[in-house]
């Protein structure tokens, strides 16, 4: 069974809630298997009542739109969510899931995993669509901008493809979240740079849970006081609506709250499309840092992350490097070597182990390079087209940025710095 012709490996993991039903969320097991987990000892009393034979047919029509090609990549997912959704009432209730699987020879398993495939190529689409259009979307956000800000006509500013919305000049309002309702392919930048917790809380997560899953976000919620306990409710609304491609989290003091571990987690678990990710100045420790090292992989899409100014002694430091790193076994983590390329940990308290943390980066720009090697032969051991994965010819380079006293390697930085600002959205 297939559905799509792709050439990238992803991890058959589900992104959370479906939006069909809150009854139930997804999570994903120690071994890295779909599990799904009911917020309440019983399922919702209307789909519990519902007859056998009525049951079979909804949980069939769901898996027939996630099988038909025919359908966007993300709809399919979310047929399949509901499926699964469903399934999980059958199964408690000994109804018709098993049946299903049983004569339909259907593997909800690999059929998410194919849907996921199919979403992440979708992505890497839509990033180089944003980088082709990145100066028409800059003038764009200019523009919209100033429309909403002067309360121009919101039918008007749906007619770029850029739309700029600045929380700091404007409120979200009925009309306004019926406006963004309507953005259907749009490339979005929420500017909420702070704003404060409450209004991020209050504005900024309803209008990214009504945007279409079709959308392009570029997010920047820095400086606004959030704790972990808003990065697990921002995560969660990722995991419903994975549109945001570039995230600031800049100067918020994620470390503090209930469960930073959990929060972090999500976080890189439910990263979705997204490409950018900055966590500079957040009070990352490493405790944190131990917490992604399972979800780390789930980070497909993650091209830039930087952790600059944080608390990460050596020990942190050298276990996020070596979490950079995919198993060379799993083909689906393979698939990061066409991402990540830009890892920053500069001004990180680790002062007198400098040489235990360069000894690992360079243990890891050496793993790389065989990695690359590795996943070019499994391609061709899977029957995959090697000529499209362009692993071992890649010219990519990942480059970590951690302390340093040369002035020619600071000379660079400085460097990568203003080339990476001009490619900022």
């Amino acid at each position: 069974m297939s559905i799509s012709n792709t050439n990238s490996a992803v991890n058959a993991q589900p992104f959370g809630v479906a939006e069909a039903s809150q009854s139930t969320t997804n999570s994903v097991s120690d071994a890295g298997a779909p599990v799904l987990k009911a917020r309440n000892p019983n399922p919702p009393t209307g789909w519990r009542d519902l007859p056998e034979d009525v049951l079979g047919r909804l949980l069939t029509g769901f898996l027939d739109q996630a099988l038909a090609t025919a359908t966007a990549p993300g709809i399919r997912f979310e047929a399949l969510k509901a499926a699964q959704q469903l399934g999980k009432v059958a199964k408690l209730e000994n109804l018709v899931l098993h049946t299903e699987l049983k004569y339909g020879h259907i593997d909800l398993q690999k059929l998410e995993g194919e849907i996921r495939q199919s979403l992440t190529k979708e992505w890497r689409s839509s990033v180089e669509i944003m980088a082709d259009q990145q100066g028409k979307l800059v003038e764009d956000f200019a523009a919209t901008r100033k429309m909403i800000a002067s309360g121009s006509p919101l039918e008007e500013v749906a007619g770029h493809e850029g739309i700029h919305l600045n929380f700091a000049e404007v409120s979200v309002t009925a009309n306004m979240v019926q406006f963004l309702s309507g953005l259907e392919g749009k490339t979005i930048k929420l500017d909420a740079a702070g704003i404060g917790k409450n209004r991020f809380i209050d504005e900024v997560l309803p209008a990214l849970k009504k945007l279409p899953i079709s959308c392009k976000v570029v997010l920047d919620a820095s400086n606004n006081e959030l704790t972990s306990d808003e990065l697990g409710k921002l995560a969660e609304v990722m995991a419903m609506k994975p549109v945001i491609y570039h995230l600031d989290l800049s100067g918020n003091p994620l470390a503090d709250g209930e469960d930073r571990q959990q929060a972090v987690g999500q976080l890189f678990r439910h990263s979705g499309p997204m490409t950018r990710l900055n966590l500079e100045g957040t009070s990352f420790d490493n405790t944190m840092a131990f917490a992604i090292q399972d979800g780390f992989s789930q980070a497909q899409c993650l091209e830039r992350l930087d952790l600059r100014n944080n608390l990460l002694d050596e020990k942190g430091a050298i276990a996020l490097i070596n979490a950079v790193l995919p198993d060379p076994d799993d083909v689906s983590q393979i698939a990061r070597l066409n991402a990540l390329y830009s890892f920053r940990l500069g001004g990180n308290p680790y002062m007198g182990h400098e040489d235990e943390v360069r000894a690992a980066v360079e243990d890891l720009q050496n793993k790389w390079t065989q990695l690359k090697d590795a996943a070019y032969f499994k391609a061709l051991e899977t029957g995959e087209n090697e000529n499209t994965h362009s692993y071992a010819a890649t010219d990519r380079i990942f480059e970590i940025y951690g302390p340093s006293a040369d002035p020619q390697v600071n000379a660079f930085i400085r460097m990568y710095d203003s080339r990476a600002a001009m490619g900022r959205l």
